[in-house]
């Protein structure tokens, strides 16, 4: 059994006229594992640290993750600043292992 931190990054210009939470794109989405929930709870803390969060929720309001809400910048590349929404989802994985025989 492990843990997958899945994040879905999305963003938007800061000069958007879109209401909050709406006109964002996805640019960008990782998989992390973790052997440990205290690993993942670190790895959030030390990544999201302060930044605002809201649940997000699936289906029928079935809270599922939470989405962590700032505003980033890129300085390598000296681009304007957006504001980004990062999705995130933790789910614990059970694996099993299956022995699959091929036709005859």
């Amino acid at each position: 059994m492990y843990y997958k931190v899945q994040i879905d990054q999305t963003g938007k210009a800061i000069g958007d006229k879109k209401p909050s939470g709406e006109g964002y794109s996805h640019f960008n989405s990782e998989v992390i594992s973790f052997p440990t929930l205290e690993q993942v709870r670190e790895f959030l803390q030390a990544r999201y640290n302060k930044v605002k969060k809201v649940k997000c929720y699936h289906g029928e309001g079935e809270h599922v993750g939470y989405i962590y809400c700032f505003k980033n910048r890129d300085d390598s590349h000296n681009s304007p600043p957006w504001f980004q929404q990062d999705w995130v989802t933790v789910l614990q994985v059970k694996e099993k292992i299956l022995v699959v025989k091929g036709r005859k």
